[in-house]
């Protein structure tokens, strides 16, 4: 009995202590709760306070940050303007652009039709100066006629060119003086060969050498 007793007022003890911290428990909670709303409160002023400055900068024209709007919104449209040019069709930088590309074209093709040309005609060439070679009654080397007078010894030439107008290879037999002065020479080429009007005496040159060689030369122009 007496061991019942002193555990009942234990008991009794504990709950007496108990019954103030529940109801400071209580109340520490109330003043969280009003605590948080006004928290809450306070944000929404906050926002609307912030929202509400904001329009008044934008309503503001003196403003600084009105005038960066401003500013940002004309570089924008000059921006929309600039490449709304740019997609139209009659965009001159566009139109100068097409007609340079038009003009190369024509220019690549005009070159084109050239080499082929060029190159048919220099087929043309080297079939007749294979035939001349094969021919040894038309083609001839150098040669030297041996007189018994030294100063009657004449030299023998074979020469050949394109000619300026008709483009074909000509090819002609004259005889000189061993001892005739080279520019009386290039003269009487230069009227035996035709070449007057077509082709100035200035830019007219004698070139000595062998049939193989102006043969080769071809070739190797025509790989090219």
């Amino acid at each position: 009995e007496e061991s019942l007793s002193v555990q009942s007022d234990t008991e009794s003890i504990k709950e007496v202590k108990k019954e103030p911290l529940a109801k400071e428990l209580i109340v520490l909670s109330s003043q969280f709760n009003e605590i948080k709303e006004g928290n809450k409160e306070m944000s929404k002023k906050l926002s609307e306070m912030k929202v509400e400055y904001l329009r008044s900068l934008s309503s503001n024209i003196d403003s600084a940050a009105s005038k960066v709007r401003r500013e940002m919104s004309l570089e924008i449209d000059e921006c929309k303007c600039c490449l709304e040019a740019m997609t139209r069709p009659d965009y001159q930088p566009l139109v100068d652009n097409k007609r340079i590309i038009e003009k190369l074209q024509e220019e690549i093709t005009l070159a084109n039709m050239e080499l082929i040309t060029a190159r048919r005609h220099n087929k043309k060439i080297i079939k007749e100066i294979e035939d001349f070679e094969d021919d040894d009654s038309e083609v001839e080397e150098v040669e030297y006629d041996s007189l018994s007078d030294e100063e009657d010894q004449m030299c023998t030439f074979l020469l050949y060119c394109n000619h300026p107008v008709t483009g074909e290879l000509t090819s002609k037999l004259f005889q000189v003086h061993k001892d005739e002065l080279l520019l009386t020479v290039l003269d009487t080429a230069y009227h035996l060969m035709e070449l007057d009007p077509h082709f100035p005496f200035e830019r007219c040159r004698l070139l000595l050498t062998k049939i193989k060689q102006v043969s080769r030369h071809f070739c190797d122009f025509k790989k090219v």
